[in-house]
């Protein structure tokens, strides 16, 4: 059951959207299913709603404040900086920062799969829930706040929910704290599904750890940003008009090596993430950054030490025009300055790439052979537990940014990185980004020769380095699949359909590319095929030439051009 609160000024307004048909005509039946006793004993008021009962209801939860003219405000902070910023005084800034939030507005809302409950069910939730978050009359004497809830059908997604519209003032005149009301919702929910018999939230059974290696979620105004850029309508709003394009003022899908048509967070995480894993150190990092069109902001301190940066995307802006910047640690806790200065540190120096034509091949077709032998030894510590997994699915991640940055096709690039991005969230877990230094030794391993293999820089899945990187493929693929049945042991199901997803893209990878020769060219086979009997001198075999001197010409041997897509 998952709640969520708003705050506003307008009792009346708020009852009067709850009894209406909603923003695309899906509220049905809107009828009141619990409330304060002063709502309950009138009898009208427990039919159907309509506006005129919306209003008295409304009136009568906020009678108390009207009484007593009891002001329920906050400042918020934000407005009054930019105020003051503009050259309004503290003062004048302050008053028009000031925010009425007498009215408590919640919804509990179940997934669609779990079906519908009863009035009855419905009616004891929101009465324990109220009670548990202070609404109710206390223990030390103070009497409860009035309120009332309302069931008006399911949402347009087909989930079964309640919403509830209180009033932050007490009976005596007294105003109900709202202090970390979000989490202490959060909380409470959690108890009531477990008294209930409801489905348990899987972030609830999460750790603390795990919780806390989560990255952060995208807003609401950053989705909307999001959806612009594809000309789409709002995910929020059923039925509305396509909003406008980005703050910029563009409607670009963001960074060339993000993830396209994603909010600017992800995006941003996705550019930083692949840059620091592919990088040997702070200026390379800085460098990289900047070379791809990263705003880049350095946090110096007194004695001219850098000690944290931020990003942004040029074109992702606020209602100013000023770029929305994001801390490392706010993307990702392992996008952390610290975090990556210790990874970096504890990166053994590579042997240079060679620059021979030959040599390098050579190189390129060792390395990817290592790697494999790397990602089998971490796939059977995985699978007979002789290794903690957090830290080999923390250099798996690494693995897959670094294996997208040396693809040299664009085809290759698309396909890794899109596996790399769903892993991306299955490698968050509790223990995987600690001390570099105190991972396993198969861990360490995988690290390394991914590594050396990124020194490349770049080359192609063609020619002699097409099967080494068909094996490599399969091999992270198995990886992946028992990093899944891992995170599914240790009760993370996000985190397991995110392995299985990436291990997925592995596959799909393997699948397309097993249609290519060794010089890395398609395979060609004929749509209609021809029989021994229906072969005619003007018809010769596929495959066969009928030049019998012909050979591939030298210059075609082992450039490699890729398959055509």
């Amino acid at each position: 059951m998952m709640p969520n609160i708003t705050k506003g000024a307008r009792m009346s307004g708020l009852l009067v959207y709850l009894a209406g048909p909603g923003d695309s005509n899906e509220h049905t039946d809107q009828h009141v299913i619990a409330g304060h006793s002063a709502i309950l004993g009138r009898d009208d008021f427990l039919g159907q709603l309509d506006r005129a009962t919306a209003l008295a209801i409304a009136h009568e939860v906020d009678l108390p404040r009207k009484m007593f003219g009891t002001k329920v405000e906050r400042i918020a902070k934000g407005k009054a900086q930019h105020a003051y910023d503009s050259g309004t005084s503290s003062t004048v800034a302050v008053l028009e920062a000031t925010e009425d939030i007498n009215v408590w507005h919640c919804s509990l809302s179940l997934r669609a799969e779990e079906g519908q409950l009863t009035d009855e069910q419905w009616a004891q939730i929101t009465g324990d829930f109220m009670e548990k978050m202070g609404f109710t009359a206390t223990a030390s004497g103070a009497p409860g706040a009035r309120w009332v809830a309302i069931r008006h059908g399911l949402s347009t997604d087909g989930n079964d929910h309640v919403h509830i519209a209180a009033s932050r003032v007490r009976e005596d005149g007294t105003v109900v704290s709202d202090f970390r009301d979000w989490p202490r919702a959060q909380a409470v929910c959690g108890e009531l599904e477990k008294k209930h018999g409801l489905e348990i939230l899987e972030s609830r059974q999460l750790s603390r750890q795990d919780r806390r290696s989560n990255a952060s979620v995208p807003t609401r105004a950053e989705i909307e940003k999001a959806t612009a850029r594809r000309g789409q309508p709002s995910p929020f709003h059923r039925g509305a008009a396509a909003p406008r394009t980005r703050r910029g003022g563009t409607d670009d899908p963001g960074p060339e090596r993000a993830e396209p048509n994603q909010a600017a967070r992800v995006q941003l995480r996705q550019v930083v993430a692949e840059t620091a894993a592919t990088t040997g150190g702070p200026e390379a990092f800085l460098r990289e950054l900047d070379g791809q069109g990263v705003l880049v902001y350095r946090r110096i301190d007194e004695t001219g030490r850098m000690t944290g940066y931020a990003v942004a995307d040029r074109n992702d802006t606020s209602r100013t025009g000023n770029p929305i910047f994001f801390a490392g640690s706010t993307l990702a806790p392992e996008l952390s300055w610290p975090k990556l200065n210790a990874v970096w540190r504890a990166r053994a120096t590579p042997e240079p790439a060679p620059t021979e034509h030959r040599e390098r091949t050579d190189a390129v077709v060792t390395r990817l052979e290592t790697t494999t032998a790397a990602v089998r030894a971490a796939t059977a510590a995985v699978r007979n537990r002789t290794e903690d997994p957090a830290p080999i699915a923390a250099a798996t991640q690494g693995l897959l940014s670094q294996w997208a940055r040396a693809s040299e096709r664009q085809s290759d690039r698309r396909d890794v990185a899109r596996v790399s991005w769903r892993h991306a969230d299955a490698a968050r877990c509790a223990g995987a980004y600690g001390d570099p230094t105190q991972a396993g030794r198969c861990a360490m391993a995988l690290r390394q020769a991914s590594w050396s293999l990124s020194v490349l820089r770049t080359f192609t899945a063609a020619g002699r380095a097409h099967a080494p990187t068909m094996d490599l493929a399969l091999a992270v693929g198995a990886l992946l699949m028992e990093l899944a049945a891992w995170h599914e042991q240790s009760r993370r199901g996000a985190h397991a359909r995110a392995a299985r997803a990436a291990a997925d893209g592995c596959q799909q990878f393997t699948r397309t590319y097993r249609t290519v020769d060794l010089h890395g060219r398609p395979k060609t086979v004929p749509s209609t095929a021809v029989t021994p009997d229906k072969v005619t001198s003007d018809a010769p075999t596929p495959g066969i030439h009928t030049n019998p001197a012909w050979r591939p010409d030298d210059h075609d041997r082992g450039k490699g051009r890729g398959p055509i897509r």
